[in-house]
C-alpha cells in the first residue's frame, strides 16, 4: 500500500453506524481505497503481476486497506493510469465507482439526457460530472460560488448556486438526479425537476442516523 483515503462511509463504518448491514469483528482494518504495487500474486490470477502499479477499492465486507499490505481479490484490482501518483490514484476508486453505479449502471445514463448532480464539487460530484459530460450528457450541478470555475472546467453546463437558488426555481426537466444529500428538502427539490420518467440516484440511505434513533433492526427496515 502506498496510499489510501478516507471517504464519509470510512467514518460511519468507524461509528458503526454500518453495523445493521454488516457486522464487522474487531479487531478490523478499515479503509475501502488504495494504490500500491502488487507483491504476491496467487497461482490463478490473470493480468496481474509482481511489480504492477495498481489501484482497488475492495467489497465492504473484506476493506483492510488502512495497512502496510492488503489481500484482494484480483477482480476488484486494476492497473493504475500511468499519469497518475499514487495519491493521486488512491482518491478515485470508490468515489468514481459509485458515480458510475449512480449514472450508468443503475441510472441508464444515455447521450442527450439532462443530468442534475447534486454537491459537484464533491468526491464524487466531481467525478459524476466528468463521466456523464463523456458520455454525452448536458450537466447541471449544484455548488457554492467559490467552486463554480472548478465545476465548469470539469464540463458543468449549468451551475446552481444552492446558498442563493432552489433547485427547482433554477432547472427543470431534467431526465437524472443525483442525490448526494439524502435530506427531505433536497430529495422533494429534485422530484419537483425531474420530467417525467425521469430517474433518482439516491447515494445516501441514512442507515446510521436511522439506527441512531430507532436501534439496529428498525432502524435498517426504516431506512
Amino acid at each position: 500500500v502506498h496510499a489510501s483515503s478516507v471517504n464519509p462511509v470510512d467514518t460511519k463504518i468507524r461509528r458503526g453506524g454500518q453495523r445493521a448491514i454488516i457486522r464487522y469483528k474487531l479487531p478490523w482494518t478499515l479503509g475501502l481505497d488504495v494504490a500500491g504495487e502488487v507483491i504476491e500474486a496467487g497461482p490463478k490470477v490473470q493480468g496481474l503481476a509482481v511489480g504492477d502499479r495498481v489501484w482497488s477499492s475492495p467489497t465492504h465486507r473484506r476493506p483492510g486497506c488502512y495497512a502496510e499490505e492488503v489481500c484482494i481479490d484480483a477482480r476488484h484490482v486494476g492497473r493504475m493510469p500511468p499519469s497518475l501518483s499514487f495519491e493521486e490514484a488512491a482518491s478515485l476508486p470508490l468515489v468514481a465507482e459509485t458515480a458510475w453505479d449512480a449514472l450508468v449502471r443503475f441510472g441508464r445514463l444515455e447521450a442527450g439526457e439532462r443530468v442534475l448532480v447534486t454537491v459537484g464539487s464533491g468526491g464524487v460530484g466531481t467525478a459524476a460530472i466528468q463521466i456523464a459530460k463523456a458520455r454525452g450528457a448536458h450537466v447541471v450541478t449544484t455548488c457554492s460560488p467559490r467552486n463554480e470555475e472548478l465545476v465548469r472546467s470539469l464540463g458543468a453546463d449549468e451551475v446552481i448556486d444552492y446558498r442563493t437558488q432552489r433547485i427547482e426555481k433554477a432547472t427543470a426537466d431534467i431526465d437524472l438526479a443525483i442525490d448526494s444529500l439524502g435530506d427531505e428538502e433536497t430529495r422533494a427539490a429534485l422530484m419537483q425537476v425531474l420530467r417525467r420518467g425521469g430517474r433518482l440516484a439516491s447515494l445516501v440511505a441514512n442507515v446510521p442516523r436511522f439506527v441512531e434513533q430507532h436501534g439496529v433492526n428498525l432502524g435498517l427496515v426504516r431506512a
